[in-house]
């Protein structure tokens, strides 16, 4: 337990540099995240989208094809117009009849042309339109979050910096109760020892009071025992034994 608790003040400490090197990253961010905010003006940007999308159902409505022509187109077209302003100024000129002829041949292909590809260049403008509109919404939703990122970092850190604080104090705590339950511990294992301790001494008191006992029993059996009678020596007045015959000679 108490490697246990070790490791979790370890794992603390990697919190708070964690929490430090985040407060570092967020006080590098935090000047370019303002001055990107500051130079992006969100509102002019959709005021523009607005008139944008105006201007092309203005197109559409006076059926203006020069106005999606190409930049070389709408230059041709405003020569064309310039020429025809100035035809139009000198209109009983007859010497101008032929630049009438060829202006008016060079208007009508040139309005063929534009003509010819303005619903489709209407649907790619209008494809445009909804891809600004996308991209603005998606901005001003980034915007949004780095603004409260930007005001709930500090917050957030301080609050994870708080919890950390309360961890390792908690951690403090019980490394004290811990530290007291053990010293208890100890002095418990210590009271059971030295009860087992007296517990084998009186045992062993009192096997040596049975060992005296008997000690004293056995004493006292050999010390009241009949002693065994002696065996008596022969007497001389007795008759003694016939004696063995001598042994036959051989002729």
């Amino acid at each position: 337990m108490s490697r246990n608790l070790d490791d979790w003040r370890d794992d603390a400490s990697a919190y708070d540099d964690m929490l430090d090197t985040r407060k570092e990253a967020y006080n590098l961010r935090v000047p370019k995240a303002d001055a990107v905010l500051a130079a992006t003006d969100l509102d002019g940007l959709t005021q523009k989208r607005v008139d944008f999308e105006s201007r092309i159902n203005e197109i559409e409505k006076s059926n203006d094809v020069a106005a999606l022509g190409t930049p070389e187109e709408q230059q041709t077209w405003a020569r064309l117009k310039n020429i025809e302003d100035y035809l139009a100024a000198h209109s009983n000129d007859p010497d101008l009849a032929e630049m009438r002829e060829k202006h008016r041949l060079m208007k009508g292909v040139m309005y063929w042309r534009l003509s010819e590809s303005f619903k489709a260049r209407l649907w790619n403008e209008r494809r445009s339109v909804k891809e600004l509109e996308r991209a603005l919404k998606e901005t001003q939703k980034r915007a949004v979050l780095v603004r409260q990122a930007r005001a709930g970092t500090p917050l957030t850190t301080g609050g994870y910096a708080a919890r950390v604080a309360a961890i390792r104090a908690r951690i403090d705590q019980l490394h004290e109760r811990l530290a007291d339950v053990s010293e208890r511990q100890n002095g418990f294992l210590q009271l059971l020892a030295i009860r087992e301790l007296e517990g084998q001494k009186q045992r062993i008191e009192t096997y040596e009071v049975q060992a005296r006992y008997e000690l004293a029993a056995i004493y006292d059996r050999s010390s009241n025992a009949p002693a065994k009678a002696a065996p008596r020596a022969p007497d001389s007045a007795s008759p003694s034994a016939p004696a063995d015959p001598p042994p036959e000679t051989k002729p």
